[in-house]
């Protein structure tokens, strides 16, 4: 994923927006957070932090996953 996502660049930033290794927009970063209960995101600029982005790339995958019912297609062009 961050192969394809950011070329293993902890600092990726796209022209949307998405940011670090797993390309995570802020908004979708701020409710993952709120979702897995992860008290020391604060801000978009952690997303340039490699640990707290996999995290959150990681639990926002693992949603999609689990709202798809595994089925990877659904999501793909996410």
């Amino acid at each position: 994923m961050t192969r394809q996502e950011s070329a293993f660049d902890e600092f990726a930033n796209s022209p949307a927006g998405a940011r670090g290794y797993m390309q995570l927009m802020p908004n979708t970063a701020k409710e993952t957070a709120k979702k897995i209960g992860l008290k020391s995101y604060h801000n978009r600029s952690q997303l340039s932090d490699g640990t707290i982005n996999v995290e959150l790339g990681s639990a926002y995958l693992n949603g999609l996953l689990q709202r798809y019912q595994g089925n990877r297609s659904c999501y793909r062009s996410l």
